[in-house]
């Protein structure tokens, strides 16, 4: 894993935005510190570059954040990515524990109206603790929306792919 240097805007611009997206963001009675989705506590961000092992993903490359406490421990990461379905890509973000397994996935963005439902938590929720020994597979451990088959695939390959990326890391 290369690590690269970014800004500390693009670092709050990133925790920011998934703070927002997930709604985990919180002031702690009595402490400093911002609780911050799935991570808690006091997490601090960085962009981290997937490497030359990682997996090919047709399109830009995903964005990968390593959370980390303050004591330098791993705390997961957050991979954003893009996902192509018949009506057009969409952006994902997939937050993962330190072993790799899915602590939540979430669509950020979905320009269209066809293939919406793939937003719906009745959907997402089904990928929260699959972990690299799960299929991660449509008919298999994740049920497709009826009207939005090729999204829930477009989003399942995504997720799966996020898992493989932490894993190879």
């Amino acid at each position: 894993m290369k690590k690269i240097e970014i800004s500390f805007g693009i670092i709050v611009t990133v925790v920011v935005a998934f703070a927002a997206i997930t709604g985990c963001v919180s002031q702690s009675s009595g402490t400093s510190g911002t609780t911050l989705g799935p991570f808690g506590g006091n997490a601090i961000a960085t962009a981290v570059e997937p490497g030359a092992y990682a997996p090919a993903w047709p399109g830009a490359t995903p964005i990968v954040t390593r959370f980390e406490d303050s004591r330098s421990n791993l705390l997961g990461y957050t991979v954003e990515m893009s996902v192509t379905s018949r009506s057009g890509p969409f952006e994902i973000m997939t937050a993962l524990s330190a072993d790799g397994c899915v602590i939540e996935a979430r669509v950020l963005s979905y320009p269209a109206i066809r293939g919406r439902d793939v937003t719906r938590p009745a959907f997402t929720r089904q990928f929260t603790g699959k972990c690299p020994w799960d299929r991660v597979k449509i008919d298999h451990d994740i049920d497709a929306i009826t009207g939005a088959t090729i999204s829930s695939k477009a989003m399942t390959q995504g997720v799966r792919y996020a898992i493989t990326l932490i894993k190879d890391m």
